[in-house]
């Protein structure tokens, strides 16, 4: 377990060896997030909001000292997957009850902020880019879970 949880966060935060001239790649929140996928619900948990929060920190820490656009564009691959993954989702599932209309509500919420994200009006810059990674990595783990529990691949 020591090693699989060694071997995400290796996965996320390996670069190759650049000059410091050199532009650092976009971490790969995505499959950082897939990685943790057959993890225990416990450190699944645990895991993705360490793969939301450490890509963003150094995509921040990159923006500042270097002035790239690492954390709009790490914003932007949230964005992409997450249509990508609305996209090969069913509209409903079967059954009714809470399980169904959760998943409904969750595809629905999703697809809204996709168009607008109301939690980050009026923010401008940094701050916005910020609200609107976190607000969609929120979302990204939601679609995630419930593609998982309901048997749908997620890739």
């Amino acid at each position: 377990m020591k090693s699989f949880l060694i071997a995400c966060f290796a996965l996320l935060l390996a670069t190759p060896a650049a000059a410091q001239s050199e532009t650092q790649p976009v971490p790969n929140m995505t499959q950082c997030l897939l990685a943790v996928q057959t993890l225990d619900q416990r450190y699944r948990d645990w895991m993705q909001i360490r793969c939301l929060s450490t890509a963003g920190d150094i995509c921040i820490a990159q923006d500042n000292a270097e002035g790239t656009s690492c954390l709009s564009d790490l914003a932007s691959e949230t964005r992409a997957f997450t249509m990508s993954l609305l996209n090969s989702l069913p509209d409903e599932i079967e059954g009714n009850g809470f399980q169904a209309r959760g998943y409904a509500r969750s595809l629905q919420t999703a697809r809204d902020m996709l168009e607008n994200i109301p939690e980050c009006v009026g923010m401008t810059g940094q701050d916005q880019t910020i609200c609107e990674y976190i607000q969609l990595g929120t979302r990204l783990t939601e679609l995630i879970y419930h593609a998982r529990e309901n048997g749908f691949p997620v890739n």
